[in-house]
């Protein structure tokens, strides 16, 4: 996998276990805080909200990092200084992964072919995968594989400096790589956008996605500043089909 080369930026995708138990555990908390911390900080960005998320256990946690159907894509700030000398080693990966300052993550999941249909604005992908076995992920017949991107959230301080542009070709690289080590030779991306969202609309379309419908988003209440509000939104339903036997 190739991934675009920032200055002051690594692009890790995270493993997915570790032998040392209480280092998972430190990974699985870092994860967790990252994610809430988007939650509290953009609201809008997200079909879910930080009350519902802030309850999850533990276990709700380690199972989205560990999933064979759902690949993390984080980035971070180059190791803050430290050094990776074997960056297939996933112990000294996963400890310079919680020691570092996290800029950015997107999830890109694969949803069973049987769930695509049932996807919409108000339901995750992760509700797609967490009904189906790991196990069901193996090679098949059809020549197309599908990713959802669970979107791209940056964090504030690190905004408008390309880590969202970099942060999705990331994901769309992994999603190449997988769909190449299955023998598929087309690659669907979707990813759902508000779209009173004008900066994250402008992102997708420019790495070559395109509006194929739109769904209306209807969720509980908001936090945000200190007021409680209804969420309602348009959503976009953006596509990208890359062919494999293209490069």
């Amino acid at each position: 996998m190739e991934f675009t080369s920032l200055p002051n930026t690594d692009f890790i995708v995270i493993p997915k276990s570790c032998r040392d138990a209480s280092l998972w555990s430190l990974l699985v908390e870092k994860s967790k805080r990252f994610r809430l911390n988007s939650l509290k900080e953009s609201p809008e960005a997200f079909a879910s909200t930080y009350e519902r998320e802030k309850a999850f256990e533990d276990s709700v946690w380690a199972d989205r990092l560990s999933s064979l159907r759902a690949t993390t894509v984080v980035g971070v700030e180059r190791f803050s200084g430290m050094e990776v000398k074997n960056k297939d080693d996933d112990s000294a990966m996963i400890r310079a992964l919680v020691e570092s300052s996290w800029q950015s993550t997107t999830v890109v999941v694969e949803p069973p072919e049987e769930a695509l249909a049932s996807l919409s604005a108000s339901r995750s992908p992760w509700h797609a995968i967490t009904t189906t076995t790991d196990a069901s992920v193996e090679p098949g017949p059809s020549k197309k594989i599908t990713f959802v991107l669970n979107g791209v959230y940056v964090a504030p301080a690190f905004r408008e400096q390309g880590i969202g542009k970099a942060t999705l070709h990331a994901a769309v690289s992994v999603g190449r790589s997988i769909a190449a080590a299955r023998g598929r030779h087309l690659v669907h991306f979707q990813v759902r956008v508000d779209t009173a969202n004008t900066a994250a609309s402008s992102l997708y379309e420019k790495a070559g996605f395109h509006e194929v419908r739109r769904e209306h988003l209807n969720m509980g209440t908001v936090v945000r500043d200190g007021l409680v509000r209804q969420r309602e939104a348009v959503v976009a339903v953006l596509d990208r089909v890359d062919s494999l036997d293209d490069t």
